[in-house]
């Protein structure tokens, strides 16, 4: 089972990967101040705010897929914690 997830992850674009990690940093940095859902929310917020700065500066493009991943490591943690109890 591990080998298999490994190999799925070793498939991902390092950008992706780092958008990931960004968004799971930026969530338990949000839930040291704010509540879960407000914490989420700040990661949704990071991640638009990140692709607005990229559409407004030449030389960086915009990926919905960039969003989702800042988006997915956030909701990530969000799950663990509210699973945990």
């Amino acid at each position: 089972m591990m080998e298999k997830i490994l190999r799925k992850v070793s498939g991902v674009a390092k950008d992706k990967l780092m958008h990931f990690t960004a968004g799971m940093l930026f969530f338990l940095a949000f839930y040291l101040f704010l509540s879960l859902g407000y914490s989420l929310i700040g990661v949704f917020l990071i991640g638009a705010l990140k692709e607005l700065y990229d559409k407004l500066h030449k030389g960086h493009s915009v990926e919905f897929k960039d969003f989702l991943a800042t988006s997915l490591g956030g909701l990530i943690v969000y799950l663990f914690l509210v699973l945990r109890g």
